[in-house]
């Protein structure tokens, strides 16, 4: 996660959190177009196509000892190849 911005950070925190994109561009005074467009960069540069994926990513790199993290997130990745 060392490669977003700050911002970048703020929406993931808030995905995280369960926000829609309508409810993060609130929180953050943004529009969701700006949002969308700060999901789509955090997804090339995570190399990440989903929500799901983010969550998991964010959990497994805020705790390196998440186990459960590390797990969902090698099955999600093994899963894409299929």
């Amino acid at each position: 996660m060392r490669e977003l911005n700050s911002r970048e950070k703020e929406v993931c925190a808030l995905v995280v959190q369960g926000l829609s994109n309508q409810e993060i561009g609130k929180k953050l005074f943004i529009t969701e177009k700006t949002v969308k467009f700060h999901l789509t960069n955090i997804y090339e540069k995570l190399e990440l196509k989903s929500r799901a994926q983010l969550i998991i990513k964010y959990l497994a790199s805020e705790n390196d000892n998440n186990d459960f993290a590390k797990l969902m997130h090698s099955l999600v990745t093994q899963n894409e190849g299929q």
